[in-house]
């Protein structure tokens, strides 16, 4: 079979994915055909408009009974290429071989493909219909949850998603909080994770994604492959920018900020995975970035508000969801005390008589 050539494949996502539907649905794709399909699916909008067209196909005995429906199929049929137009000849090959119903089926997906346009226009709001679901963790909580598909979403301390399946996405929000999401493989089908205001599109892979204070987000990637892109991209945006959408490779992490551009950096997945093992890795980082980290995991806050205490790094592995084993490291290799101020509050001070 040959290859499909670029001007084949309509320009516009969603006559492209009504395309490719017709095509994957008659079995008619070789290989090569195959993986021009995967890389068109790559791209985060022809991922979206996939979802919806094979949602809708794979719905469509719904509509087939609407008298609307009914009439605009008619038309397709009787304005489709006449047998003697097509080749009357190949079609007697056809059914002399038993292949009678490939032509029923090119009949059919030619009505299919001629109605496609029609049913978005009665039923627009159909994939976005399915009901979601919050899943949640409390304060020093950890949750490894397994979705309908088979893939797993591990909630950190005080998170927040929301999962919404449709019959041609995988559509989760983080809402607050952290996760780690290992993907099911499932190419015509995307997994789709927006957090603030990025949208992550995955395919079978495993990253982290985490939020933030006031809009600042960032996205590590494990294994496998995946595409970050604004939720809005900014007026007049062309291309890819660092700004824009951005492709992770494994090991990379996508740094977000509140304000300021956006940044690729090497992440250390080791330190930023081990939440999932209970513990909490640091390596020279600031005592007030330390002190933050450990706070999102136990209702008792370590609190500094001295110069000297703040200055300080810490390095080490300390327990996630206490920070007992925290504060006696700290107090007994630095001249730093700890004094409970309240049940809720414990202070760390420079010890005077070192000063």
């Amino acid at each position: 079979m040959k290859p499909l050539s670029n001007n084949q494949v309509p320009v516009d996502p969603l006559e492209a994915a009504e395309y490719w539907s017709a095509r994957r649905r008659l079995q008619s794709l070789g290989a090569r055909e195959e993986a021009q399909f995967q890389d068109w699916l790559a791209a985060p909008e022809h991922a979206r408009a996939w979802a919806r067209v094979d949602g809708l196909v794979q719905d469509i005995g719904q509509f087939a009974a609407m008298p609307d429906i009914m009439a605009l199929r008619q038309a397709a049929l009787a304005a489709a290429p006449r047998e003697s137009d097509i080749d009357r000849a190949r079609v007697a090959r056809w059914r002399n071989r038993g292949l009678a119903g490939l032509a029923v089926a090119i009949s059919a997906m030619i009505a299919l493909f001629a109605i496609l346009p029609a049913i978005r226009a009665l039923a627009p709001q159909q994939e976005v219909a399915a009901t979601a679901h919050r899943l949640a963790t409390r304060v020093g909580e950890k949750r490894v949850l397994k979705l309908p598909d088979g893939s797993l979403v591990t909630l950190d301390t005080n998170s927040l998603v929301e999962v919404r399946y449709t019959r041609g996405l995988r559509d989760v929000r983080l809402l607050a909080g952290q996760a780690f999401f290992k993907v099911a493989k499932n190419p015509a089908r995307p997994f789709v994770v927006t957090a603030a205001d990025r949208r992550i599109t995955a395919v079978g892979t495993a990253f982290d994604v985490r939020l933030g204070d006031k809009g600042a987000m960032s996205v590590m990637l494990v294994e496998g492959r995946v595409v970050v892109e604004p939720t809005r991209r900014p007026e007049g945006a062309t291309g890819v920018d660092i700004a824009g959408r951005e492709e992770l490779a494994p090991g990379e992490r996508l740094v977000v900020p509140a304000r300021g551009a956006a940044r690729i950096v090497v992440a250390d997945v080791e330190r930023s995975t081990s939440w999932q093992r209970g513990k909490l890795i640091f390596r020279d980082e600031p005592m007030t970035d330390a002190i933050a980290e450990l706070n999102r995991y136990t209702e008792v806050k370590l609190v500094s508000g001295d110069p000297r205490v703040q200055s300080l790094r810490v390095s080490g592995v300390f327990n996630a969801g206490g920070n007992e084993n925290f504060v006696a490291a700290i107090t007994q290799f630095y001249p730093v005390r700890a004094t409970r101020r309240s049940p809720g509050v414990i202070e760390l001070e420079w010890r005077a008589s070192d000063s």
